[in-house]
């Protein structure tokens, strides 16, 4: 499949991330204002990551269908969503995202934040033995609303959800105060 070209400020974007692909426990912040592909920049960082688990979080079932198509333009990557999509498998079976994490090979999970819970539900059946490589939080000027995702921040979660972006037009300053700030990419 052909790759879209990006766009200059992608570009500087994606450089500037790519640099920290391979840290972990990092939490950084990329500011890309609305309508600038935030999207694409996601879908080109996953295709270059070497990591084989991501996971995507987007505040509504639109985002969720938009990023899933997204997803698909990448090759040989299996996508899946935890939402009411009709590509999603079961909210409540755990053995479905089981199967799915055990596949070989690079994986993308997109996520809505109301549907966070399920990853959680997972993660407590797996008694924690499981790594996320890469979280992809979209809109993530939304998170202080939903307490349901602030979890994922907590100090504890660093030996689950290795490299945390959060991708957001209007950075609050709860972002700023809470979350380590690593990276500031204005388009």
């Amino acid at each position: 499949m052909s790759e879209v070209v990006l766009r200059d400020y992608q570009e500087k974007c994606v450089a500037a991330v790519a640099a920290t692909l391979d840290e972990t426990l990092f939490r950084g912040v990329v500011k890309m204002p609305c309508g600038t592909g935030k999207t694409v920049v996601i879908r080109h960082l996953i295709n270059i990551s070497n990591a084989e688990v991501h996971i995507i979080i987007v505040p509504s079932l639109s985002l969720v269908s938009q990023t899933y198509n997204e997803m698909n333009k990448i090759s040989n990557c299996k996508v899946k969503s935890i939402c009411g999509t009709k590509h999603s498998y079961n909210l409540n079976n755990i053995n479905a995202i089981s199967e799915f994490m055990d596949k070989e090979g690079k994986k993308v999970i997109i996520v809505t934040y109301a549907s966070i819970d399920k990853i959680a539900n997972y993660i407590d059946y797996m008694e924690g033995g499981v790594c996320f490589d890469h979280v992809y939080v979209d809109e993530a000027h939304h998170l202080p609303t939903y307490n349901s995702v602030n979890w994922i921040l907590d100090v504890d979660s660093y030996d689950i959800f290795k490299h945390i972006l959060f991708f957001t037009a209007t950075p609050t300053s709860e972002m700023n105060e809470n979350w380590e700030v690593g990276l500031e990419e204005d388009a």
